[in-house]
């Protein structure tokens, strides 16, 4: 199903977006997002064009986007009632950005940022939490697959390590690679990544070259003296090896569009 992702047409440069040709930032967690959508939400504002992206336009628990009506839209929304949306007012054709981050450190920020400073139900340092349940711990509150998650169906794709039959696995992968083949994969490894969503989106040209100068925002409740041991690693690689197959094939993807579109 890779092999077919990396076929499928390039997607098509959005020249002038509004409400009827819309842009949407689908924030992966934990992968750099909150800085892309302040910087979105400040070019699309100097342009005069209506936003609509949580902790900005409205509060950051806002995951909705039915009935909201932008040029412009940035969070952690679910594709499927986003896009039934989009067709019940019209809005037949939209863009589409992403960010992918290397799914080790991804979750182990995740760790830091939603069970230990959150929930507040983890040792700060993973190494105090034996691999095994660490990999039950990481997999239970949301940590692994959120490209599944994102991109594909935000009901069952966050399952897709424990689907039952083939059947469904097949079918959270194609889905989520159907998806993914609309948009624009920024990969925050990768600044050359955001040239590309530049040349894509020219009227938002500047606010994705400049994540080319953002640093991750530092996770305050990180332990800088934690040092996961090899077993901590392979237990994290173990949960996120669907994620790590989907990570590669878009940093695959952005290279093929970098060939296509950057000057």
């Amino acid at each position: 199903m890779a092999g077919s992702f990396l076929t499928t047409k390039p997607v098509t440069i959005n020249n002038n977006i509004s409400p009827k040709h819309p842009l949407v930032f689908m924030h992966q967690a934990k992968s750099g997002g909150t800085s892309l959508r302040a910087s979105l939400h400040e070019a699309a504002h100097r342009l005069n064009l209506k936003t609509y992206i949580p902790c900005h336009d409205v509060d950051c628990q806002e995951y909705n986007t039915v009935g909201q009506v932008a040029a412009i839209y940035g969070g952690h929304f679910c594709w499927k009632s986003m896009v039934k949306d989009f067709y019940s007012r019209g809005v037949n054709q939209f863009s589409c950005v992403t960010i992918f981050r290397d799914p080790v450190p991804r979750v182990l920020s995740c760790y830091s940022y939603r069970l230990v400073g959150k929930l507040g139900s983890a040792p700060t340092c993973v190494a105090d939490v034996p691999p095994e349940q660490l990999k039950s711990e990481l997999q239970g509150h949301a940590c692994v697959d959120e490209p599944f998650r994102r991109i594909g169906d935000c009901n069952a794709a966050g399952e897709i390590e424990h689907f039952h039959t083939d059947q469904e696995h097949v079918q959270g992968w194609s889905l989520t690679l159907s998806h993914l083949s609309q948009c624009v994969p920024l990969i925050i490894e990768e600044p050359e990544s955001y040239k590309v969503a530049a040349a894509a989106f020219p009227q938002l040209a500047e606010a994705f070259l400049d994540l080319g100068k953002v640093k991750l925002n530092k996770n305050k409740e990180y332990d800088e003296h934690c040092h996961p041991t090899q077993a901590h690693l392979r237990a994290v690689r173990a949960v996120t090896s669907q994620e790590s197959r989907i990570y590669k094939a878009a940093r695959k993807r952005m290279w093929q569009l970098h060939r296509l579109l950057v000057k």
